[in-house]
C-alpha cells in the first residue's frame, strides 16, 4: 500500500492497528510497546492534522480496548471532557492544573508567570503585563494549556508537610486499591527540570503509600524511582532507574505493577526498567495522588486495577 502526503500518517496507524491483533499471544512487554507505539503515532496524527479527528478517536478507543490487564477496572481517566472535577472527581490540593490542547492534565510550574487564570477559566489581559515579561515559549505553552471546561484556583497545601509543604501543585481522587494494583499512565514533561510523582496514599495524608517518581532533569542521573513512606513519613527508597530524565517533551507510557507479595514492576514504553520486592505491610490505599515539583508536566490516560 502506498502512502502520500498527508495520509502517511493514517497508513502507519492502519499498519500498526493490523498488527495489534496479534499482540494477545505476545509477552506482556511486547504488548505494551506495540501499542505505546501505535497511541503516540495517534498522538502525532490531531498534532499534524494529517487524519480525520473521528478517526483517531475510534483507533484510541480500540487500543485502550486491547489494553491486556487482569484484575477489576478502579479508575479509569482520559481528562478529554476538559474538567477534571467530575468522572472521577478530583480535588486540587496546591496549585493550577488544566486540561491541555491534547486533552491531558497539565500543570506548569512558570504558569502564574504566563497567564492569569480568573475564576470560571477567563484570562486576564494579557495587554496589562510588560511583553518583555512574557518569553514566546512560556507564552505558546500558556494558551496551550488553557482548559476546556473549569479552570482550579489557588488552593492551601495540605498533608504531612516535608517537601510537600513549597512549590508544588497536588491533585487528588478518592478510590480504594488493595495492596495488589497495576497502574498504567502516560506522563509528559516540557521542561528539563523538576518532578512527576503519582502516589498510592492512606486517607488524606499524601505521605504515605507508595510513591513513583519521575524526574525530567538530566543531570539527576535519575529516570524513576519507587518509594514508600513510613508510619512517621519518612521516605524510603525501594527502587531507582538511573538515566538522563523524562525532560524531552515526549509522551512516555508508563506501568506500575505490584502483586501481593511484594513484587513491584515497572515498565516504560514497553520496557521493563524496574524490578523489585517489598514486603512491608501497606494496606488500606484509598486515593491517588498526582503531584508537580516545580516543573511543566502532563498526565493523562490514567488506568488503575486491583487484583
Amino acid at each position: 500500500m502506498a502512502c502520500k502526503g498527508k495520509i502517511k500518517t493514517g497508513c502507519w496507524i492502519i499498519a500498526l492497528l493490523i498488527g495489534c491483533q496479534s499482540t494477545w499471544a505476545l509477552a506482556e512487554s511486547d504488548s505494551d510497546r506495540i501499542l505505546d507505539s501505535l497511541s503516540r503515532v495517534i498522538e502525532e496524527g490531531r498534532r499534524s492534522k494529517a487524519a480525520r479527528p473521528d478517526f483517531l478517536d475510534k483507533l484510541k478507543k480500540i487500543v485502550d480496548g486491547a489494553r491486556r490487564v487482569t484484575g477489576k477496572l478502579l479508575l479509569a481517566e482520559t481528562f478529554d471532557a476538559g474538567n477534571q472535577e467530575r468522572d472521577p472527581r478530583w480535588k486540587i490540593l496546591a496549585g493550577h492544573f488544566d486540561v491541555d490542547g491534547s486533552g491531558a492534565l497539565f500543570s506548569s510550574a512558570n504558569r502564574s508567570e504566563v497567564l492569569s487564570l480568573q475564576a470560571g477559566g477567563e484570562l486576564s489581559d494579557l495587554n496589562d503585563q510588560p511583553a518583555e515579561k512574557i518569553s514566546d515559549d512560556r507564552l505558546v505553552r500558556g494558551i496551550v494549556g488553557v482548559m476546556r471546561g473549569k479552570t482550579s484556583a489557588d488552593h492551601p497545601n495540605q498533608g504531612a508537610g516535608g517537601r510537600y509543604s513549597q512549590g508544588i501543585a497536588m491533585i487528588r481522587a478518592s478510590v480504594s486499591v488493595p495492596d495488589n494494583f497495576r497502574l498504567r499512565v502516560t506522563f509528559r514533561s516540557d521542561l528539563a527540570q523538576g518532578e512527576g510523582e503519582i502516589g498510592l496514599v492512606v486517607g488524606q495524608d499524601v505521605q504515605t503509600g507508595y510513591h513513583l517518581r519521575l524526574f525530567a532533569a538530566p543531570d539527576r542521573n535519575k529516570t524513576l524511582q519507587i518509594v514508600r513512606y513510613d508510619e512517621e513519613h519518612r521516605m524510603q527508597s525501594i527502587a531507582v532507574m538511573p538515566g538522563h530524565g523524562l525532560g524531552d517533551g515526549l509522551n512516555h507510557g508508563v506501568v506500575w505493577q505490584r502483586s501481593g507479595d511484594g513484587h513491584m514492576k515497572v515498565w516504560l514504553d514497553g520496557q521493563a526498567v524496574l524490578q523489585v520486592q517489598d514486603v512491608a505491610a501497606v494496606r488500606g490505599l484509598d486515593g491517588l495522588v498526582l503531584v508537580n515539583h516545580k516543573g511543566d508536566i502532563a498526565f493523562d490516560n490514567i488506568e488503575l486495577y486491583g487484583e
